[in-house]
């Protein structure tokens, strides 16, 4: 049976000779990357929207703030797909009519906005250093191990290597010792990273998925929907209403004045028909 998602991967012996590893550090790689440039885009609106308020220009930038969760829970889905087959459907409403205004008042309220801001402001303050600082050492550290043969025989020139910018190496059993040490470290680090992209998409997935299931997600719709046609037949009503009472009242001013011009017309005394 194929892995699903590396929690899966990492329970099976090939996990080592199989794409999970790459996997997991283009997620996390993705990952850093976006709490970085999320980092960098909301102090940007920050210092230009207070910059601009006095002049009410910037208000709409420190409110775009509050919107930074939707692009980064947009590249959170697509990223995850790396590490978990399972999609994450996004849990935004469609707006009940055309236009920014709705849009911007439909997002405002729903709930998942909140979620996705509140994790675009862990990814941005907490995570994204750990991420990236995994996969640096998860690569740097193994490779460097094992290319200790390769540095010593070419620019060490047989004599001496520091491993790591730290251990000096100056004889070949050292040298193959740290060979080892980097197979040693590289298997702990596929592992390691594995064990962190699969905590990080566990984390992302609680935050961004919606908590309503579908069949929750289709109640709530024919509940909207039911509400719309009773909003619809009311005013529907109140519509004919009005042109009946609109139409019998014009008819009765319009008899009211024939009497009144037949009372006129009509010689003195009472009417006789």
């Amino acid at each position: 049976m194929i892995a699903q998602n590396v929690w899966q991967a990492l329970g099976r012996p090939g996990f080592l000779c199989s794409g999970w590893p790459l996997r997991s550090v283009g997620y996390l790689t993705v990952s850093g990357m976006t709490g970085l440039l999320t980092l960098v885009v909301a102090l940007l609106l920050l210092s230009v929207g207070g910059l601009l308020a006095v002049v009410v220009v910037g208000i709409p930038l420190l409110g775009a703030i509050a919107l930074l969760g939707l692009p980064v829970a947009g590249i959170e889905r697509w990223s995850l797909r790396m590490i978990d087959a399972r999609p994450v459907p996004d849990a935004h409403r469609t707006p009940p009519r055309p236009g920014p205004a709705s849009w911007l008042r439909t997002r405002f309220t729903e709930p998942v906005t909140w979620r996705e801001l509140g994790y675009a402001a862990l990814l941005m303050l907490v995570l994204w250093p750990i991420d990236l600082l995994a996969v640096i050492l998860g690569l740097t550290v193994p490779l460097a191990l094992l290319a200790t043969p390769l540095l010593l025989a070419t620019v060490g020139e047989g004599q001496q290597v520091n491993v790591l910018k730290a251990y000096p190496v100056t004889s070949w059993p050292a040298t193959f010792a740290a060979c080892a040490a980097g197979l040693v470290a590289l298997v702990a680090c596929a592992y390691g990273l594995g064990l962190l992209a699969g905590f990080r998409g566990a984390l992302a997935r609680f935050l961004i998925a919606s908590p309503v299931s579908p069949l929750g997600d289709q109640i709530t719709e024919l509940t909207r929907s039911r509400v719309r046609l009773v909003d619809a037949f009311e005013a529907e009503r109140g519509r004919i209403e009005r042109d009946l009472h609109d139409g019998a009242q014009q008819r009765l001013v319009a008899l009211t004045m024939m009497l009144g011009m037949t009372r006129l017309d009509a010689p003195a005394g009472p009417l006789v028909p």
